[in-house]
């Protein structure tokens, strides 16, 4: 117990708190794009910037993050019950009700309040109107304090020294704020196009990193796997930029024309790939059969497995080629030619023929071509080099 003067009276006093909801998740945030073009709009381009982000109701939410534990509620109301008689009053929707019906002699307010940038400022304001004295700031106050850029301009605007400051309503708006966003992050082993993240996605901040701990990030595999391969995210081809243009038929290559795939018009990524399965060819071929008959099937294996091989006989022709032109001092024109062999077989490793098949067969074959035909100028003895005068 207290040692507290004979002479104070013991008061009703209510109070007035919001508790943390049991199962409210912090810092673990799944992110998911918001306004996903319409499902199997195979004919849209994939979409150039996303300006929007919505979160899942998995996510944690921020509401949560200043209202108390029952732990601390409870050692206010033991505190205050030494002298007081206490009645507890959790700040909700019934709130006004309870208190003008309870009419405390005071409310000792803790209370965050609930939604709306003057939430701190809607106990006091009911208690005003009922004549209810508080414990705490005003309304004015409450309301002030939790607009931190209009604190800030208060106290600039009276000489009181406050730290330079910007208000950033977007994520774009960081780079006018001087913040400088680093292109890439690593994240495990995996390279992260973090400006792409903020720029075109418009993820938030704490999306992947604490709201708490300055830097630190709390996203796990889990996290991106949930936004970029959930069945709800239909934007794969903002991610998979070099598939997709391969699959459009918007690929820029001197090797050999890249005309867009038959089904370009009918078929959007997640009519071959589902993102409930683990991705594999075989679930790729399960989805084939969805739409067609078990035949089909075997177009899937000619167009990867066989193609495979295709890729296997180009690899080795580009390998002999290379080793040519590492041998000898080789004219510009066939370093040129093998380079550019080299990045065609490249372009069809990455972009992955089944998105293309005619197209990986063309470039494939142009490169085998061009550099099976240094090969057998070196095999006749013809000139690879400018001979020196």
């Amino acid at each position: 117990m207290l040692d507290l003067p004979s002479r104070i009276n013991p008061l009703h006093v209510a109070l007035t708190y919001n508790q943390k909801k049991e199962g409210a998740v912090q810092n673990s945030i799944t992110p998911e794009f918001a306004e996903p073009p319409a499902a199997n709009d195979a004919a849209a381009p994939p979409p150039e910037s996303f300006d929007t982000l919505s979160l899942s109701p998995s996510r944690s939410d921020d509401r949560f993050a200043e209202w108390d534990t029952p732990e601390t509620i409870e050692a206010v109301r033991a505190a205050l019950a030494e002298v007081h008689r206490v009645t507890l009053i959790e700040a909700d929707e019934n709130f006004y009700d309870t208190v003008r019906r309870i009419r405390p002699d005071i409310v000792f307010n803790i209370a965050e309040g609930l939604n709306g940038v003057s939430r701190e400022a809607q106990v006091p304001a009911m208690l005003d109107m009922l004549r209810i004295p508080y414990s705490g700031s005003d309304p004015v106050t409450l309301s002030l304090c939790l607009d931190k850029s209009r604190t800030k301009e208060i106290l600039s605007h009276y000489g009181v020294p406050t730290a330079r400051f910007s208000v950033v309503e977007t994520m774009t708006d960081l780079a006018d704020a001087g913040v400088k966003l680093p292109a890439t992050v690593s994240f495990g082993t995996q390279k992260i196009p973090h400006a792409r993240h903020v720029a075109e996605f418009g993820a938030v901040c704490t999306a992947c990193h604490s709201p708490e701990v300055h830097k630190a990030v709390t996203a796990k595999p889990a996290t991106c796997t949930a936004c970029h391969h959930s069945p709800a995210n239909e934007r794969c081809e903002s991610c998979h930029r070099v598939q997709s243009a391969f699959y459009r038929g918007t690929t820029k290559t001197a090797l050999a024309k890249v005309g867009p795939n038959v089904m370009v018009n009918t078929v959007g990524c997640t009519g071959c790939h589902d993102m409930a399965k683990k991705h594999s060819r075989q679930a790729v071929g399960d989805t084939c059969v969805s739409c067609h008959d078990a035949a089909y099937t075997g177009f899937l294996t000619e167009w990867t497995a066989g193609t495979d091989q295709e890729i296997a006989r180009t690899a080795a022709a580009v390998r002999r080629a290379e080793a040519l032109a590492r041998g000898g001092r080789v004219t510009a024109e066939v370093r040129a030619a093998v380079k550019e062999a080299g990045e065609a077989l490249a372009l069809v490793r990455r972009a992955r023929p089944v998105h293309n098949p005619d197209a990986a067969a063309a470039l494939l074959e142009a490169a085998r071509k061009k550099v099976e035909a240094i090969d057998g100028m070196n095999s006749t003895d013809a000139p690879l080099t400018r001979s020196r005068r």
